[in-house]
């Protein structure tokens, strides 16, 4: 490895200790990998001294980086604080999206806001520099910790915003402006803005593909364009990366050659264009890297020193880690160097072994696709546990039309800053490309097979396999091939076997975990057998979808591959929304539903989608029954016959779970009539050891005539952190304590799990 190289690796390893653990446990592990580089090279070795320099500096530097990172203010500040902030969004609102906002106040430096559809208004002029700045009261909603890596403060949490008003000369707006942190917006997020209003009046129908693509403003994609992209395995082209760096230089190189300029002027125009590009998005880790590796380049052309590829990369590396040291745990710094180390390392040997038939644009294409596939698809499998083989031949397709799309779009935003007209033929272009990427994104996501969910412990798995190969590749001799390859595939259907084999285990207890979704229902019941059941898949929004992204990463990390049966109480979007994800996830069974026809939109996505899977479908009604490992699942609600003009929480599934003397009541949205009338209907047959409370906590369900039948003693309430319908109800939760129900809410404990035995014994485990 060439000095630059290893001084980068030594760095990145220091800082992973250093951010993993506190200062001082850092600094153990520091001394203790030190010892062991002074061993293997030998204290008096020069490069041995300095790369045990690089390690500990990483170490220092990574521990008081972590430790500053989770001691900042917005860090510490608690769920439900009131927090009152004074500055300005750094962009556009948009309905439904949280915008970055950068203020005074309670805690310095910029935080998300989540406003109301009643507040864009103040929020887009104020973005737009048309008012003063704003003063935001809300509450803070802090989001869950989850391991033991630091975290950026700006993602550990946003703020909920309650009200907004601008600022007047007598408030202050004066001092706001002069303050550092709180400033006005500078001039390249004020020509950002500019560009996103010229977007969204050319575009109406696409505008948020198209800051996604120039700007590096996701806020304005809609949840399924967004899904469409990973299945796709073309999520990659949303991200600002090294790809749009690149396409950017060519185009500013073809103009300087028509223009007639000199090469080597167009190359330092490019360089200037490019650099002034990446830090007007934001110098986002991918962007900067690629932007350093190109001025790099040319300056060594310059110089007319050779360039090493890895050493360039390494540079690049060093540099971005000496700014920013917690990029190293960003996925976008991640992705961006596992992309081009596979490109640097493996594109060449791909390219040699394709069929020389195909046309060379074809190979070139495959086996860069390959060569940085080969270390992408693990890293982003481990960050969004998905991984695409069809993003590859969809990407030969998709990057040129990818440069047709960023060039139609800059000439469109050129000619209407010149002419002042949204509509018009250079609209008309601009749109067309855009139109295209997203159709070729349809496409790929809907070739069979095409993607599929994989867990981080089973991409660790594999990964600890491709490690264990290597290593015994290294010390079998060559000569002993067979021996080589049959002791690492061995090993390998091991180690891949091994997580989903615990999933599946069953240790002869019952469990029911309640998955925090926020403000919807999913509940995962896990058999005795190791088989999975799953109820409501939680909601879906413009913006977001917790079936994707929290119910299915949940049931992978235990391990689960099919689920033997999906109970959807109602075809309201925060039951039924995540269903689509969760039937592309996973091998299903049968569907249960109350069997009433909705035309909610959608209801009509997860009857597509189960009708392209060839779902079994059937009707939930009284008296429908199955079992699995000999637990019971009695469907008490809706009856055979009922009033069609009943709302959907009117006709929710209901069922009762028993297995031994343990049993759990579900109740969906149902609310009090229907309670009513079941224990009219059941009396003690409805008695129950945990009760999934109705409604979310909702004042409609949970009546006296319930508690007094059932007689629970866990209530389990599934509902969002502070969230616009005040659920759980402060009545109900007093109700059930006073018939000594024992509340457990995933608005405040977050992920809960109840375990049963045969005999009824019960254990609560809070995330």
């Amino acid at each position: 490895m060439t000095p630059l190289l290893s001084a980068t690796l030594a760095w990145a390893t220091g800082l992973m200790v250093g951010l993993r653990w506190t200062p001082g446990l850092a600094m153990v592990a520091g001394l203790v990998l030190a010892a062991a580089a002074l061993m293997r090279t030998g204290v008096v070795t020069r490069k041995g001294t300095v790369l045990v320099a690089f390690v500990l500096a990483g170490v220092a530097v990574g521990g008081v980086r972590g430790d500053g990172a989770r001691r900042d203010c917005r860090a510490m500040l608690p769920d439900g604080a009131g927090v009152v902030a004074r500055g300005y969004p750094t962009a556009l609102p948009t309905a439904g999206a949280a915008v970055l906002f950068r203020g005074e106040g309670v805690c310095r430096g910029a935080m998300r806001l989540r406003p109301r559809d009643q507040h864009l208004a103040v929020l887009d002029s104020a973005a737009r520099g048309w008012t003063s700045a704003v003063e935001v009261h809300g509450r803070w909603l802090a989001y869950p910790v989850r391991g033991g890596w630091p975290r950026a403060p700006i993602h550990t949490g946003s703020l909920v915003v309650d009200s907004v008003r601008p600022l007047s000369v007598a408030d202050g707006a004066g001092s706001v402006t002069r303050t550092g942190s709180a400033q006005r917006a500078g001039l390249a997020t004020r020509f950002r803005v500019t560009q996103q209003a010229r977007l969204r009046a050319l575009l109406p129908e696409r505008w948020g593909l198209a800051e996604a693509l120039l700007l590096a403003q996701k806020t304005g994609l809609a949840q399924e364009t967004r899904a469409r992209f990973v299945a796709a395995g073309l999520v990659h082209l949303l991200a600002i990366s090294g790809m749009h760096v690149g396409l950017i230089a060519a185009g500013v190189l073809l103009l300087t050659q028509v223009a007639g300029l000199p090469r080597r002027r167009g190359k330092r125009i490019a360089v200037v264009v490019t650099a002034a590009y990446v830090l007007f998005l934001g110098a986002p880790s991918a962007a900067l890297r690629a932007m350093l590796q190109a001025t790099l380049l040319l300056l060594s052309t310059e110089l007319q020193r050779p360039a090493e590829p890895f050493t360039l990369l390494a540079t690049a590396g060093l540099a971005i880690l000496l700014l920013e040291p917690m990029a190293l745990l960003d996925p976008g710094f991640q992705l961006s160097f596992a992309g081009m180390i596979g490109l640097i390392g493996w594109r060449r040997p791909v390219l040699l072994a394709l069929p020389t038939r195909l046309p060379k644009y074809v190979r070139e294409g495959m086996a860069a696709g390959i060569a940085a596939s080969a270390l992408t698809t693990p890293v982003a499998a481990l960050h969004f546990g998905t991984a695409s083989w069809v993003g590859i031949p969809g990407s030969v397709v998709a990057v040129p039309i990818l440069s047709a799309a960023l060039a139609a779009v800059v000439g469109a935003l050129l000619v209407a800053a010149a002419t002042g007209s949204a509509t018009g033929v250079h609209a008309a272009l601009a749109d067309l490309p855009l139109r295209a990427l997203d159709a070729v994104a349809e496409l790929c996501a809907r070739v069979p097979g095409g993607h599929g969910y994989l867990s981080a412990t089973m991409v660790l798995s594999l990964l600890a396999a491709a490690a264990l190969y290597l290593v015994v590749r290294r010390a079998v001799p060559a000569q002993q091939r067979v021996l080589r390859v049959g002791v690492a595939a061995a090993a390998a259907v091991v180690l891949v076997a091994w997580a989903p084999a615990l999933g599946r285990a069953g240790d002869g207890t019952l469990a029911i975990h309640a998955i925090d979704v926020g403000q919807g229902d999913a509940f995962a019941i896990r058999t005795p057998g190791g088989r999975w059941v799953l109820v409501d898949a939680g909601p879906r929004t413009l913006h977001s979808d917790a079936g994707r992204d929290r119910v299915v990463p949940y049931l992978l990390r235990h391990g689960v591959r099919r689920i033997e049966a999906l109970i959807l109480t109602h075809p309201d979007a925060d039951h039924i929304g995540g269903a689509v994800a969760v039937l592309d996830a996973f091998d299903v069974g049968i569907v249960i539903d109350p069997g009433l026809a909705a035309g909610k939109t959608m209801f009509i996505d997860v009857l597509a989608a189960a009708r392209r899977e060839g779902q079994r479908w059937v009707a939930g009604r009284a008296d429908v029954a199955f079992e699995i490992d000999g637990v019971r699942f009695d469907m008490l609600y809706p009856l055979h016959e009922f009033d069609a003009t009943l709302t959907a929480n009117d006709l929710s599934v209901v069922f009762r779970l028993d297995f031994g003397r343990f049993a759990a009541l579900f109740l969906g949205d149902a609310p009090t009539e229907v309670e009513e009338l079941l224990a009219a209907r059941h009396g003690a047959g409805l008695r129950s050891t945990v009760l999934k409370v109705g409604h979310h906590g909702s004042t409609t369900s949970t009546g006296e005539a319930l508690l007094r039948t059932v007689r629970p003693e866990v209530g389990l309430i599934s509902a969002g952190r502070r969230n616009r319908y005040g659920h759980p109800a402060p009545s109900v939760v007093r109700r059930l304590e006073a018939h000594q129900v024992r509340v457990l809410r995933t608005d405040v404990l977050g992920n809960v799990t109840v375990r049963a035995t045969r005999a009824g014994e019960v254990e609560v485990l809070a995330r």
